[in-house]
């Protein structure tokens, strides 16, 4: 734990588009001490351990790859990397600096800005600010079936998001489920879909099918 560098950075709760102020999110806080055990840090230097989340993050895929990669480590990873939170996020609508809730990236950035406050809002927050939103940003069955499709194409099924939502859940967004009849099974491999890049993801793309191969059975 870096107390001692943490102990001086101030937690700004707000947007650099328009200089808005962040709304409350039901009960959530809206300005917390640092908790020691984030080493959050500004999207402006994502190398430097000097790096400070200030709550300026724009809308853009960049800035919010840079600060959920240090935000959101550990238990609380969602994405593979940040190439992979990249190529994910390119998917998703921007909409508007703010949001609270909707299956966009400006939701996402809301919620990482309250998962940087303490550990225990990342362990609450991190899944909301990653890429299947669990219910503030998008439910997780149709932010995984969009996801899906637009680097898979067709999932299987009639009707994506009923049948993702029918599948057993272990997690909220942990990537440590990698085989398994699940859908955090193949949200685990549909990332690696998009780590790979290829039409089929080097296979992983029928992992996180709906009837896929034996990986995810």
């Amino acid at each position: 734990m870096r107390t001692s560098r943490l102990a001086l950075v101030l937690f700004h709760v707000g947007l650099a588009a328009g200089g808005a102020s962040w709304l409350g999110c039901g009960t959530d806080p809206v300005a917390a001490p640092v908790d020691a055990g984030k080493d959050v840090s500004a999207v402006t230097d994502a190398g430097s351990d000097a790096f400070t989340f200030d709550g300026n993050i724009p809308v853009d895929c960049t800035a919010y790859c840079a600060a959920i990669g240090h935000v959101c480590t550990g238990l609380e990873l969602q994405y593979l990397d940040t190439d992979t939170c990249k190529a994910m996020c390119a998917k998703v609508t921007a909409g508007t600096a703010g949001a609270t809730s909707g299956n966009t990236l400006a939701c996402r950035i809301y919620h990482l800005g309250l998962a940087a406050q303490s550990a225990s809002n990342a362990a609450t927050h991190c899944p909301h600010a990653g890429p299947y939103g669990f219910d503030p940003c998008g439910t997780e069955a149709e932010d995984f079936c969009a996801l899906y499709q637009a680097q898979c194409g067709s999932f299987g099924a009639a009707d994506c998001p009923t049948a993702a939502a029918a599948l057993p859940k272990v997690d909220a967004g942990v990537l440590t489920t990698t085989t398994g009849n699940s859908l955090d099974c193949r949200e685990y491999h549909l990332e690696n879909a998009y780590k790979v890049g290829d039409t089929n993801g080097a296979g992983h793309c029928s992992h996180a099918a709906n009837t896929p191969g034996s990986t995810c059975l």
